[in-house]
């Protein structure tokens, strides 16, 4: 069975390079633990019914699920002390949430090993970013780097690099995009904290998350306008965002 927490978060988005502009917001998710057995290949049930995942894509059964399972296999892991644990905003009832980016966590002893960045932009174009630490747990101090692969915004190349960073005690998650010339051009940090379902918040949750993922797209134009009107230059995505 699934265990789910109520994930309440704030995303600090600033960019640094070439123009300053940066802004904050409020992130509601749903934080799953255990959502794979890998002994039996597939997704172990949620206890409640409200929400769901389309886990039936095939970016995460052959880019996702594949890679992790190849990643045990190479490491000797033994699957009775590792766990799947994801936070992505779930689809609620009949809408489909959209998520800029969510994070697939492979955990030995709760401990993160290896975790997979799920990149969405706004024409549906998905990419995934690979990061493991040869077998060995994900410390906090460290970073680790990953070619940009695909175009997420008009104003910013395709092509570039991220480095990451997890801090897996107080679920803080660092980005730091770089540019082709490696300028560092955006700095992003999620961090938010975790809470139980019960009576009292159930109801107050299922409407915070509804209406965080309603606002996700606006909020996305809106600060575009802002950095138009700025006159950054515009990439245009020429009817496909993986880079070549």
């Amino acid at each position: 069975m699934i265990q789910s927490s109520i994930y309440y978060g704030e995303v600090l988005h600033s960019r640094n390079y070439p123009k300053k502009h940066s802004f904050k917001y409020k992130y509601r998710s749903l934080f799953n633990k255990n959502i794979y057995d890998f002994k039996l290949k597939k997704f172990n049930k949620f206890k409640f019914s409200f929400s769901s995942y389309d886990f039936h894509e095939d970016i995460i059964s052959e880019k996702i699920i594949k890679w992790f399972e190849r990643y045990i296999e190479k490491n000797s892991l033994k699957v009775d002390h590792i766990s799947l644990d994801l936070l992505k905003t779930p689809n609620l009832f009949l809408r489909r949430s959209f998520n800029p980016v969510c994070f697939w966590f492979l955990k030995k002893n709760d401990k993160t090993i290896s975790y997979i960045a799920e990149v969405t932009n706004t024409f549906k174009e998905k990419q995934v970013y690979y990061i493991q630490n040869q077998g060995k747990e994900i410390e906090n101090n460290l970073w680790f780097e990953a070619d940009k692969k695909m175009y997420v915004s008009p104003f910013a190349d395709k092509v570039g690099k991220y480095k990451f960073q997890l801090d897996d005690q107080s679920l803080t998650i660092k980005i730091n995009e770089f540019d082709p010339s490696n300028n560092l051009e955006i700095v992003t940090r999620l961090s938010g904290t975790l809470m139980k379902y019960n009576r009292l918040n159930f109801l107050y949750f299922i409407c915070s998350l509804y209406l965080n993922s309603l606002s996700v797209l606006p909020k996305i134009h809106y600060q575009a306008f802002h950095l138009w009107r700025k006159k950054l230059k515009v990439f245009s995505h020429k009817g496909n965002g993986y880079a070549e």
